[in-house]
């Protein structure tokens, strides 16, 4: 994130777009690389809460790529961990692991309808209830 923020694509000789101030708030921090979810948790609680831009979700949907061969709950796990190094609103988490959820359900041909959409963004909320991240 660091260094793309700070070199942009450097193979494509273009500027970072896209960065918004939260996430530019948050990297951009002395500390971040220490202790990146400390860092952002910090930013949201000094928001007063409110700060929820999800910029995090660009970030997350790859997971869904990755998650083919994992448990879907190990992949929702790591949406968090992903999203939470700028986002830890719990909206951008909620985000995160639906999308991310039909992403991985969709290449794995079990959303076929809208009822299995359905389905799979309920697992998340149950998942995310459960797990109180």
């Amino acid at each position: 994130m660091r260094i793309w923020i700070y070199q942009g694509l450097l193979a494509l000789d273009r500027h970072a777009c896209g960065i918004g101030a939260l996430v530019s708030s948050v990297v951009g921090h002395t500390k971040y690389l220490e202790e990146p979810h400390k860092i952002t948790a910090a930013k949201w609680e000094s928001s007063g809460r409110k700060a929820a831009p999800n910029g995090s979700l660009m970030r997350t949907h790859p997971i869904g790529v990755i998650g083919i061969g994992l448990h879907e709950e190990d992949t929702l796990s790591l949406s968090i961990d992903v999203g939470w190094t700028t986002h830890v609103d719990p909206r951008c988490a909620v985000s995160c692991c639906i999308e991310m959820a039909l992403v991985r359900d969709m290449l794995c041909g079990e959303i076929m309808n809208e009822a299995h959409v359905n389905d799979c963004i309920e697992r998340c909320y149950k998942w995310l209830e459960e797990t109180q991240f």
